[in-house]
C-alpha cells in the first residue's frame, strides 16, 4: 500500500503514546505504573497499567 507524502515527497509520521489504565485488572499479568496528569484537580498519579503507541501516516491537508 503506498504511503501519503508530503509536497515535498517525505514522509510525514504522527504518533500517539497513551495508557490503557487497568487498577483492577487481576487477570493480566505484570502491569507497570502509568502516569497520569489531570485525573483529579492538578494531581499527577502512577496507574497500573499497560503503555501503548499507535503510529500512523497521515494524509496532507485540512482532513487527515
Amino acid at each position: 500500500m503506498p504511503l501519503p507524502r508530503a509536497a515535498d515527497g517525505r514522509l510525514v509520521l504522527a504518533v500517539d503514546i497513551t495508557c490503557w489504565l487497568r487498577p483492577e485488572a487481576r487477570t493480566c499479568p505484570q502491569p507497570i505504573l502509568c502516569h497520569t496528569y489531570g485525573r483529579a484537580e492538578n494531581t499527577h498519579q502512577m496507574i497500573p497499567g499497560w503503555p501503548y503507541s499507535v503510529v500512523c501516516a497521515p494524509e496532507t491537508g485540512r482532513g487527515s
